[in-house]
């Protein structure tokens, strides 16, 4: 291999995970870090997009911002830039990282899921993507059916429809 690129483009594309938790897949953190926790610890898996959006800054504009805004308008600031560049960055909750805004939107794409074969996954999935939610374990209670929540909910976020990439 040269070390060329496979892929360029002026466009930046997230794919973005929109299945059920128990079908979405992690990366687990290098074994140096690993074996620096605690025998018991159960925080083996790198840090994702996802995660970032849960712990994104306290406010009506982030609070009322879905996952697929999230990802299309953001993305992580490396630690030389958030000094020296022209957005500002934004520290998440709990942890020391920071994000910004894209000078240009990503584009999203997302698993292609259809109603008639995956059923309640493919509610789910719209739901994840367009629901603003802080806790994933919320987005459906017990007893209910995302298709439910789904056609009921006022509070979706559309705005990111646009940069979907099919």
């Amino acid at each position: 291999m040269v070390n060329l690129p496979l892929v360029q483009s002026s466009i930046a594309t997230v794919f973005l995970n929109t299945r059920k938790p128990e079908f979405r897949t992690k990366i687990l953190k290098p074994l140096m870090q690993r074996s620096k926790l605690d025998e018991d610890s159960t925080d083996i898996f790198e840090t994702g997009i996802a995660d970032y959006y849960t712990l994104r800054p306290n406010g009506e504009e982030w609070d009322d911002m879905s996952l697929a805004t999230f990802v299309a308008h953001y993305k992580l600031c490396l630690d030389q830039q958030h000094t020296n560049h022209r957005q500002p960055c934004y520290l998440l909750q709990d942890i020391s990282k920071r994000i910004r805004k894209r000078e240009k939107f990503a584009y999203i794409r997302m698993p292609k899921l259809l109603t008639h074969i995956h059923g309640d996954e493919y509610y789910y999935s719209q739901l994840y993507a367009f629901l603003p939610f802080r806790n994933e374990d919320y987005l459906v209670p017990e007893g209910e059916t995302a298709a439910n929540i789904l056609c009921n909910e006022k509070r979706l976020d559309l705005r990111a429809i646009p940069y979907f990439k099919f």
